[in-house]
């Protein structure tokens, strides 16, 4: 039950992500994790924009449902990620959305920073 209401939460949402999530779309069709965040981070570097941020929520999401842990390169440095990683590096983006506003998209990235805090202190 948890898992589905994680899931619930960081399902992408239609108008939200446009830019990268386009972008990047043909590596989330072949579940190719590590190139899908590699490019949305190279597409959040060139804008900012908050909507690029959401969408790799969305994606760690996916990726949260889907896989027990996942070989990632960030920041040139490759490593395995757990779960519990992946929701860490979830709460880093949607800190920096609340931070950046914290009234965007009627407030859903407070409402899955809760529920992701809920998961990470069980």
């Amino acid at each position: 039950m948890k898992k589905f209401i994680l899931f619930v939460l960081l399902i992408p949402i239609l108008g939200l992500s446009q830019n990268a999530c386009k972008k990047c779309s043909q590596f989330s069709a072949t579940n190719n994790w590590s190139e899908l965040l590699l490019c949305l981070s190279d597409e959040i570097k060139k804008s900012e924009n908050i909507n690029d941020y959401m969408c790799r929520v969305q994606c760690y999401g996916v990726i949260f449902q889907r896989e027990d842990s996942l070989l990632l390169e960030i920041d040139n440095i490759k490593k395995f990620y757990s779960k519990r990683d992946i929701l860490n590096l979830t709460m880093i983006d949607l800190d920096y959305i609340i931070k950046k506003d914290s009234l965007f998209a009627n407030g859903l990235p407070s409402n899955q920073r809760m529920q992701i805090k809920n998961l990470l202190t069980e």
